[in-house]
């Protein structure tokens, strides 16, 4: 995909996320409040991958977050330092929050990682619904990996083949989904393994398709 057929998409983007924070949240009003609270715990799988990490200051890079990062910002106890990264953040720092953002998303194209942090340099990357929108999300997942630390996690969550469900509509051009217990990432043009394309760099730690509608999977670095 070219990144000018990416463009095209960046318009809708903007204006959902727009609706979403001026109508707080909108039909998810829960979540519009927990990504503004400062205190939210950690949870689910998450909380138990920094459980599992060494040290007690775990770093995790956010990719593709969105105007207000979903994770948690506390853990039971380890002390969590996220950083949040999306294209678009420009664009939401222009919205109108009730209260300042617990963790201000930073700018920069998950294709772009290394552009911005040095390898090696976080114990989990996160991706939830974000790559399926990317323009190179095989580029992301390798960048992703390059800056993760040997030991640490890279987890990616997505909902299964969104593309052919939203019809390839704006940013929906990427369709990620769980096949003989590899992950796949396709569209009408091309097809990739990524499970193939990125062994000997990292192990499957988890990989799931749950009813055909979410995928998880978490690689550690090797």
């Amino acid at each position: 995909m070219q990144k000018k057929e990416w463009e095209k998409g960046v318009l809708s983007e903007v204006q959902f996320w727009s609706s979403w924070v001026r109508e707080r949240g909108g039909l998810w009003p829960r979540d519009f409040l927990d990504r503004l609270d400062p205190d939210l715990p950690l949870r689910g799988t998450l909380h138990d991958l920094v459980s599992s990490c060494d040290g007690t200051v775990i770093t995790i890079l956010d990719c593709g977050a969105g105007p207000l990062t979903i994770l948690g910002k506390k853990h039971t106890n380890k002390i969590i330092k996220i950083t949040a990264i999306d294209a678009l953040a420009d664009e939401y720092h222009k919205f109108n929050y009730p209260s300042p953002p617990p963790i201000l998303t930073e700018l920069c194209e998950t294709e772009h990682i290394l552009d911005s942090f040095a390898k090696n340099s976080f114990d989990i990357t996160y991706a939830r619904n974000t790559l399926d929108h990317s323009y190179d999300p095989i580029r992301c997942i390798m960048n992703m990996i390059e800056v993760t630390r040997p030991g640490g996690y890279i987890y990616i969550q997505h909902s299964a083949n969104e593309a052919e469900h939203e019809k390839y509509n704006g940013m929906h051009q990427w369709n990620f989904c769980i096949e003989n217990g590899s992950l796949y990432v396709w569209n009408k043009r091309e097809r990739v393994d990524i499970c193939d394309l990125i062994r000997g760099l990292v192990c499957v730690e988890a990989i799931s398709e749950n009813g055909s509608i979410h995928v998880d999977v978490i690689f550690r670095k090797l």
